[in-house]
């Protein structure tokens, strides 16, 4: 089978054009199962509705939900499936496959966790026992899509290609919303204060007119008053020593008095 019967599923209709954030929808599965819509552009609540009927009555024995975020329906479009050979030739080349339910444009989220839950409750209501996968892959960048597609697409080979000895099996692949960039957030009142504190810095070319004590504040008009009090204290001490280191006194005047004066006091 030629890569354009695969692309030829995936043809978007005029109206599906239109919705450019739409993403595919691929399911297929070694057991048959009925023939549902097949309009290639479809709300995401009547895709569930429709894949859960397929799987309620647990067709397989194994299960592989690969998740595909930021994919669209214009990456599988493009160079005819070839960026995904693994994923096409599963599709288009494997004879086990019987059922098939793709749709090209799938408007809405769909949530993959129900659809999980889903499964393994109609497997254990049905008395079956299913190993459900689930296979997440990388987010495809804005740009050098097709390399990352080939990346992913290799990744999800080893889960879904012959090799894995699986014989009952059902895959879905589905792309889901990209995650949102992560944008650091900083407090405004931050901002404020480094533009405050650029705002303080003077230019240090600029000459500082001030009064001495303005300019200094360790130097305050108390410890100036004490510095002028210290030295006149000190000045009148020094005084005061020096008059005192002035003063004579003669050995004579503390001699006792031996002479015929001194007897006739007696």
């Amino acid at each position: 089978m030629h890569l354009q019967a695969f692309i030829g599923s995936l043809a978007l209709s005029g109206v599906a054009v239109a919705f450019s954030d739409a993403t595919p929808w691929i399911l297929y599965s070694t057991a048959s199962f009925p023939s549902t819509d097949s309009k290639q552009l479809q709300m995401s609540a009547d895709v569930l509705q429709n894949t859960k009927e397929i799987l309620s009555s647990c067709p397989t024995s194994h299960y592989v939900f690969a998740t595909q975020p930021g994919m669209m329906s214009s990456d599988l479009q493009r160079n005819e499936g070839s960026d995904m050979p693994s994923l096409h030739r599963a599709v288009t080349l494997d004879d086990r496959i019987q059922g098939k339910y793709i749709v090209s444009e799938v408007v809405g989220d769909i949530n993959a966790g129900n659809l999980v839950n889903f499964v393994k409750t109609a497997c254990s209501q049905s008395g079956k026992a299913a190993i459900v996968e689930q296979v997440s892959l990388s987010q495809l960048p804005q740009e050098d899509r097709q390399d990352a597609l080939l990346i992913n697409d290799r990744a999800l080979g080893e889960r879904i290609g012959k090799e894995n000895g699986h014989e009952s099996f059902t895959v879905l692949f589905y792309a889901t919303r990209p995650e949102p960039a992560y944008e650091a957030q900083f407090d405004e009142a931050v901002h404020q204060d480094l533009r405050r504190a650029t705002q303080d810095i003077k230019n240090p070319e600029e000459k500082d007119n001030r009064p001495l004590f303005e300019k200094y504040q360790f130097f305050t008009p108390g410890v100036f008053m004490g510095l002028i009090t210290a030295i006149v204290l000190s000045s009148i001490l020094g005084v005061g020593i020096k008059a005192l280191g002035s003063l004579e006194v003669s050995y004579g005047a503390f001699e006792k008095e031996m002479g015929p004066a001194a007897q006739k006091k007696q």
